[in-house]
């Protein structure tokens, strides 16, 4: 790696320290951090591709977790669009600006957000008031923030839970048949 990026070295190391901002929203719903959790998926867990991938909508201004939900694959642009269209469903609304990370699973979210404020609210601005901004992950500091809170109040006693039944010989990961029922 020094020979074929030796900045890359540097830039990649564990540690580093990115700079932090004072978060700023006008208000509630004006801006909803997306991002997905895999602290407990199928390689964390070691249990035969038995996952617990999660994926979680966190409001900017309230800091309140709106939504989060066990999804398939939090990688896949069609599962995650279903979950944020089911999310606008449940709150009746749909956010100012939804900010996520540059993955692969927001492809249908930019058409979604676009779509929806051109149809619903012509007269705002895309512009000036984009109806959705894709971060660095580093960047998308409210909910990844979430993850870590979470991880460390609940995940750790989650994790255990789960693995419990593999080390006592409850659940067995070569089993296929404990495998379809845990999924």
């Amino acid at each position: 790696m020094h020979l074929n990026d030796p900045e890359g070295v540097d830039a990649r190391y564990p540690g580093k320290k990115i700079k932090c901002t004072q978060l700023k929203a006008h208000g509630t719903w004006q801006e909803i951090h997306c991002d997905g959790h895999e602290k407990l998926g199928a390689l964390a867990l070691q249990m035969g591709g038995v996952a617990l991938l999660i994926y979680g909508m966190k409001d900017k201004w309230g800091d309140e977790i709106l939504h989060l939900v066990v999804v398939p694959d939090d990688h896949n642009s069609d599962a995650i669009g279903h979950v944020v269209l089911d999310f606008f469903e449940l709150y009746g609304a749909v956010p100012q600006q939804m900010t996520t990370d540059k993955g692969s699973e927001t492809g249908l979210l930019y058409a979604f957000m676009t779509g929806l404020k051109t149809t619903y609210a012509p007269e705002v601005n895309l512009t000036c008031y984009p109806a959705m901004v894709a971060l660095k992950s580093t960047n998308n500091t409210p909910i990844e923030g979430l993850w870590r809170w979470w991880q460390e109040q609940s995940g750790k006693n989650l994790y255990v839970q789960i693995t419990r039944g593999r080390d006592e010989g409850i659940f067995n990961p070569h089993n296929p048949v404990h495998v379809l029922l845990f999924k």
